[in-house]
C-alpha cells in the first residue's frame, strides 16, 4: 500500500493536475509526452480512496493490510514530509538512497541493471524529444506555459 499507492498513485496525483491545468490547456507539444504516463491515474487514486484508502467500519485496508488504513495513511504522510520530485524519482538516486549506487558491483540484483537500462533509455528518449522542440536552454526558460508547469 504505502509503496504502489502513496509512493506512485497519490504522489503523483498533485503533478497530474497541474499537468492538466498548464500544458494540456494549451495543447503544449510536451503534454503529448506526459501524457501516457497521466492516463487512469485520477481515476484509480478515485476508486482507491473509496477502496483501499476508506476509513470506516469495515475498511477493506484494515482487513487487508497488517497496519490498517488510518496507520498506512500515515506512513504515506511520512514519506511525503520528505518527499523530493527529483531524488525520489531518479531511478539512479533511490538506489543510491539504499547503498546501491555505481560503485557496487551485483551482477545478480536484476532490479539495479535492469531499471538503470530502462532509465537511461527513457532519458535519451527524454532528452531527443525536448532537443526538437527547444533549441537553446534559453528557450525552455522562455517558454511561458511550461515555466507555468
Amino acid at each position: 500500500w504505502v509503496s504502489h499507492l502513496g509512493k506512485t498513485h497519490l504522489t503523483m496525483e498533485p503533478h497530474i493536475v497541474a499537468i492538466h491545468n498548464t500544458l494540456r490547456r494549451t495543447n503544449h507539444p510536451v503534454y503529448n509526452f506526459v501524457k501516457p504516463m497521466c492516463r487512469d491515474t485520477l481515476l484509480l487514486n478515485y476508486a482507491a480512496r473509496f477502496t483501499l484508502a476508506d476509513f470506516g467500519p469495515n475498511s477493506f485496508g484494515d482487513y487487508m493490510t497488517s497496519v490498517g488504513t488510518g496507520q498506512f495513511m500515515q506512513l504515506i504522510l511520512k514519506y511525503w514530509e520528505k518527499y523530493d520530485f527529483f531524488k525520489s524519482c531518479a531511478v539512479d538516486e533511490e538506489l543510491a538512497s539504499r547503498g546501491f549506487d555505481g560503485n557496487v558491483d551485483m551482477p545478480a540484483y536484476r532490479y539495479k541493471t535492469d531499471s538503470m537500462k530502462i532509465w537511461n533509455a527513457y532519458g535519451t528518449f527524454a532528452k531527443n524529444f525536448v532537443d526538437e522542440i527547444y533549441k537553446t536552454d534559453g528557450d525552455v526558460s522562455a517558454d511561458s506555459d511550461l515555466q507555468a508547469w
